[in-house]
């Protein structure tokens, strides 16, 4: 029987409101895929950004002209070390990825369950791994160099992927019924063994980037308004 095809998640009345009202700004993705592109554009619906890619070597100059106008913007570099100076009414964003997550687990019973996290260590998972284990599940984070990757995969009841991990998955590194969340762009479960060997999943191709631009726009306000629990 396939697997179920979990649910893309609208932001909540208030949540949408908020990110209508943002003003129209551009985005500038650093050092980008072109799948990054695709997937912040379904995210569009929500919110007033556009998306433009930008290489680390021209950032400089974009931003230089940036300064000459009036235009305010946010930066993305979803790799990058974030250690240039911004022009006024510019911030760089904070990572999306425990948002992202939230935007998906949130709908899911988490006690007692176990959640492994797939992703390289600069993923900034922490928050993430903090709240849930609030929530009363079992966390374990691993990286495709792992000793125990996939002796911890297979205890999994959900396992989260990210950008950065290249480990393709494969049927037999699951147990039959968990759930799998794939947040890497291009990425496809359908159609293959591990759908069915899956009790529910969302990837790229179903939607899981959706809310990929929103949970960006949503560290924007974050850092309007100071820290908070489910900051980046």
């Amino acid at each position: 029987m396939p697997s179920a095809i979990l649910d893309n998640p609208a932001p909540s009345g208030t949540l949408a409101r908020r990110l209508a009202a943002l003003p129209a700004a551009p985005l500038l993705l650093v050092d980008g895929a072109p799948l990054w592109n695709e997937a912040l554009a379904s995210g569009t619906r929500w919110l007033p950004w556009s998306a433009h890619s930008c290489s680390s070597k021209a950032l400089p100059d974009v931003l230089e002209r940036a300064a000459g106008g009036r235009a305010a913007g946010a930066v993305w570099w979803p790799d990058g070390p974030r250690r240039l100076a911004l022009p006024a009414g510019w911030r760089w964003l904070p990572p999306p990825w425990t948002r992202l997550a939230r935007w998906y687990l949130e709908g899911l019973p988490l006690s007692g369950r176990h959640v492994t996290l797939l992703a390289p260590a600069h993923r900034a998972l922490d928050p993430l791994c903090a709240w849930l284990m609030r929530q009363g599940a079992s966390v374990t984070w691993c990286d495709g160099s792992s000793r125990h990757l996939w002796s911890c995969l297979r205890l999994s009841d959900i396992a989260l992927v990210f950008a950065g991990f290249d480990w393709e998955l494969e049927a037999r590194h699951l147990a039959a019924g968990a759930t799998l969340i794939d947040f890497r762009p291009g990425h496809s479960v359908g159609r293959s063994a591990l759908q069915i060997t899956l009790g529910s999943y969302a990837d790229a191709e179903s939607g899981s980037l959706t809310a990929l631009l929103p949970c960006l726009a949503m560290g924007w306000l974050a850092q309007q308004e100071g820290p908070s629990e489910g900051g980046a």
